[in-house]
């Protein structure tokens, strides 16, 4: 049972790193944002960037709740990213963004294991299952 599931993981990580580099490589590099509602408040949009894929959470209530807090940021930083903004609009958002090369790396680390794994088993002569048929 443990190795199906190894296998199922393994599987699922290939998958999403493969995706992440076709977004990263192969499509154009135009803003897009898609939009998906979780309730009325706050509002959830996936977006990608040129580069970078991310989260942003609208919220009217949040600024409604403490108007005196706008404490703005933002930082950028080797693809990733952080904004909170309230001053351009009557409510507050957050945008988090993660740069695509770095969803292909943790993506691809499992797979990468698995394929080492199975290498070093297979030039050892280790039979998988522990007993031989000779």
């Amino acid at each position: 049972m443990r190795h199906r599931w190894n296998a199922i993981l393994c599987d699922l990580s290939l998958t999403l790193c493969l995706a992440a580099a076709v977004l990263w490589i192969v499509l154009p590099s135009n803003d897009v944002a898609y939009s998906f509602f979780l309730g009325r408040d706050p509002t959830y949009f996936l977006f990608r960037t040129p580069g970078a894929v991310g989260l942003s959470i609208e919220s009217d209530s949040s600024l409604k709740k403490n108007p005196d807090s706008t404490g703005d940021a933002n930082w950028d930083f080797i693809g990733f990213g952080y904004l909170r903004d309230s001053v351009h609009s009557n409510c507050r958002f957050w945008n988090i963004r993660v740069p695509l090369w770095f969803l292909v790396v943790v993506f691809a680390v499992l797979p990468i294991a698995w394929a080492v794994q199975a290498f070093r088993r297979r030039i050892k002569g280790t039979p998988r299952r522990g007993f031989a048929l000779n």
